[in-house]
C-alpha cells in the first residue's frame, strides 16, 4: 500500500519481526458445520447450507444509484472470477464489467470505458500467457438490475460477453467469445458456510479512496464467494486448443463511483480445498486505509474460524521483496507478496510467489484506461496458520491463487532493477 508522506520501512525484518499485533478480542470468531471437513456426524443428518445469494442485481443498477450525481458517469461495477483447474490446464481470470450505465456525458463519463466489457487472462499448461479486455460498448449490452445478468455483443466481429443466472441452484454460467478466448464455465459456491451471515466476508466501503472529489467518491468490496467450484470449457483462440476446466477459484464483486485512475489496488487469494483454507488479501493505493484487510477461513479443532483481520487495527503487514519491468505493460511489477496477518488468538503467514507469472490487461478504451495498467498475477500460494496460545500449526497450506496489482504505466520505455526496487519501496504496510 503506498500512502502519501508513509515512508517505508525496513521490509523483510520489520515485516517478520512483526508479532505482537492482537487487537481482536475473539468475537469476530465463527464456528459452525463445515460440509468440506469431517463433521462427524452421520451425513444423513447433516442439512445442507445455501451459503449467500450468488445472483442478485447488478448494484449500481439499483435504487442506491438511480438518483442524480454528479459522479454519476464515473459509476462502475466488475463482477470478478477466478479459474484455476486442477489439472492445471488454465488458471486464470475471467471479469465482466458495467459502466457508466445511464450514460451520463461529461468528462467522467469518458473516463471509464463504458457500457458493458469483459477481461480474461490466463495461463495455460505449457506456460503461456495472454490477456484481453473488450469494451463492447452500450449497443446489444443488458444488464439485470433484480438478477445477475450480463449480455453484450459484438456482431460484426462475432465477439460476446454472457451471464446467465440460475437463481433456484445458486450458480452462474459464463459464456464468452473474444479475439483470444472462449469460455463456457458454470461457478457455485464451493464452502457455502462462510457466507451464510453476511457479517461474515461483508461489504467493506471506502469514501476517503478519490482524489477528483475527496469525500464524494466511494468504492465497495465484497468477497462475495472466497470459495468457488469451476467446471466448463475454454479454448484458446490462438491454437484452436479447447481445454476443460474443473477446478475452484475466487469471486469478488466491486462496485461505486470512484477516479481509479488516480488510485489503484494490490491483492492476492487463495482457495485450497485439501487444507481446507480461503485466504484474501485486499490493499488499495494512496487515499484510504478502510480497505485494508485480511479475511481467513480454516479448522481448529474441528471447528470452523472465520476472521476479518484490518490494517488498521495493527493486525496486518506486508510487502513484496522483488519488482522487475513489464516492457509490454510499461510499468514495474512485483514478483512475490508476503503477508503476516494476526489477532490474539491465530497467525497468518504467506507468500504470494508471482516471479513472471502475470499478464498485463490493457485498453485504449478511453483515455484513462490508455495510460492504466491490470496486472493479472498466477502465483502459488503458501504459508501456515499458527494457534498463539500453544504454538500449534492448524495449517499448512500451499496451491494455485491469484491477485492483481493496478498502477498507472510509466512514461519510460524501461526501467533497471534498482528502479523498479526503488519504485516499488513504497508499496507496504506498515
Amino acid at each position: 500500500m503506498r500512502k502519501d508522506g508513509l515512508v517505508a520501512l525496513g521490509l523483510a525484518a520489520g515485516l517478520f519481526a512483526f508479532a505482537a499485533c492482537g487487537t481482536s478480542d475473539g468475537t469476530d470468531a465463527v464456528t459452525t458445520t463445515d460440509s468440506i471437513g469431517d463433521t462427524g456426524s452421520d451425513p444423513a443428518d447433516v442439512v445442507p447450507v445455501k451459503g449467500r445469494d450468488g445472483v442478485p442485481g447488478w448494484n449500481i443498477l439499483g435504487p442506491a444509484y438511480t438518483s442524480p450525481s454528479a459522479l454519476d458517469g464515473m459509476t462502475f461495477e466488475w463482477d470478478y472470477f477466478s479459474v484455476h483447474d486442477k489439472a492445471g490446464a488454465f488458471t486464470g481470470i475471467v471479469g465482466y464489467l458495467i459502466a457508466n450505465p445511464r450514460q451520463v456525458d461529461d468528462v467522467f463519463g469518458k473516463m471509464v470505458p463504458a457500457g458493458g466489457n469483459v477481461a480474461i487472462a490466463g495461463q495455460w499448461a505449457d506456460g503461456t500467457r495472454t490477456a484481453e479486455y473488450k469494451n463492447f460498448g452500450y449497443e446489444g449490452f443488458s444488464a439485470g438490475a433484480d438478477v445477475r445478468s450480463f449480455a453484450a455483443e459484438d456482431a460484426a466481429k462475432g465477439q460476446y460477453g454472457r451471464m446467465t443466472p440460475d437463481p433456484a441452484a445458486n450458480t452462474l454460467r459464463l459464456e464468452g467469445r473474444t479475439a483470444n478466448f472462449a469460455w463456457d464455465l458454470t461457478i457455485s459456491d464451493d464452502w457455502p458456510e462462510l457466507t451464510v451471515d453476511d457479517d461474515v466476508y461483508s461489504v467493506l466501503s471506502a469514501t476517503d479512496i478519490g482524489k477528483l472529489k475527496p469525500g464524494q467518491e466511494q468504492w465497495n468490496v465484497d468477497v462475495l464467494w472466497p470459495a468457488t467450484r469451476v467446471v466448463g470449457s475454454i479454448t484458446n483462440q490462438e491454437t484452436g486448443v479447447t481445454v476443460d476446466v474443473d477446478g475452484v477459484g475466487y469471486r469478488e464483486n466491486s462496485y461505486g463511483r470512484w477516479g481509479f485512475n488516480l488510485g489503484g489496488w494490490d491483492f492476492f487469494y487463495l482457495y485450497d480445498p485439501a487444507t481446507p483454507v480461503a485466504l484474501v488479501l485486499q490493499t488499495y493505493h494512496y487515499e484510504t486505509d478502510s480497505l485494508d484487510f485480511v479475511d481467513v477461513a480454516f479448522h481448529d479443532g474441528g471447528a470452523l474460524v472465520t476472521r476479518r483481520l484490518m490494517a488498521t487495527d495493527g493486525g496486518v503487514a506486508w510487502h513484496h521483496e522483488g519488482w522487475r519491468f513489464d516492457p509490454v505493460a510499461r510499468q514495474c511489477v512485483p514478483t512475490d507478496t508476503h503477508l503476516v496477518a494476526e489477532d490474539a488468538d491465530y497467525r497468518v503467514e504467506a507468500v504470494a510467489a508471482i516471479s513472471d507469472d502475470e499478464a498485463p490487461l490493457l485498453s485504449d478504451a478511453t483515455e484513462a484506461t490508455k495510460k492504466y495498467v491490470i496486472f493479472e498475477f498466477f502465483p502459488r500460494v503458501s504459508g501456515t496458520i499458527t494457534r498463539k496460545a500453544d504454538g500449534a500449526v492448524l495449517a499448512t497450506f500451499e496451491g494455485q491463487g491469484g491477485g492483481e496489482i493496478s498502477l498507472a504505466r510509466s512514461d519510460k520505455e524501461n526501467q533497471t532493477a534498482e528502479e523498479c526496487q526503488a519504485f516499488g519501496a513504497t508499496f507496504t504496510y506498515p
